[in-house]
């Protein structure tokens, strides 16, 4: 995923839906031959929670986005298993009804009410190595006890189990 289309998500997530209507050249991205952008806030969504879950080393994962109805930008969600009984759902929208990234651990792709809801704001949605360091404590002892973060040569932080 390349930094304009990572630049024009946040973009898209710091202006409430409302505003998305005149366009994105108003919110300072270059408009993509006028394709609505709620169609570009899923597809640049879903291809930046696959970058994502390919980061966070999940065995198993699925991507997903509901475009709803006119009045709000549609869900977007990340589901990811490191192992049996360990993973991770991830959601938000940016309708900023609220405004922040829930998660919460699951036990499988089909668990849609996992533990206790948690958030992050937009901004560590963003930030792969607070990421990271948070997710090491949501995945179980049996996966989480010998894993560290360490620095990958293009200075992103990936999982390494040793």
């Amino acid at each position: 995923m390349n930094s304009d289309s990572i630049n024009t998500l946040k973009c898209l997530l710091k202006n409430p839906y409302s505003s998305w209507q005149f366009g994105l050249d108003h919110l300072g991205v270059p408009d993509e031959d006028s394709i609505p952008m709620k169609k570009v806030f899923g597809r640049l969504g879903k291809q930046y929670l696959k970058y994502l879950a390919e980061k966070l080393g999940f065995i198993e994962y699925e991507v997903g986005y509901n475009p709803s109805g006119i009045a709000c930008s549609g869900d977007l969600r990340l589901m990811g298993m490191w192992g049996k009984d360990n993973g991770v759902h991830i959601f938000f929208n940016a309708d900023h009804v609220c405004p922040w990234v829930t998660y919460r651990t699951i036990k499988s792709l089909k668990d849609y009410s996992g533990g206790v809801n948690q958030q992050m704001s937009f901004n560590e949605l963003f930030n792969l190595e607070y990421i990271m360091y948070l997710f090491i404590g949501i995945r179980k002892p049996k996966y989480a006890c010998n894993s560290r973060i360490v620095k990958a040569r293009n200075a992103e932080y990936l999982f390494e189990i040793v």
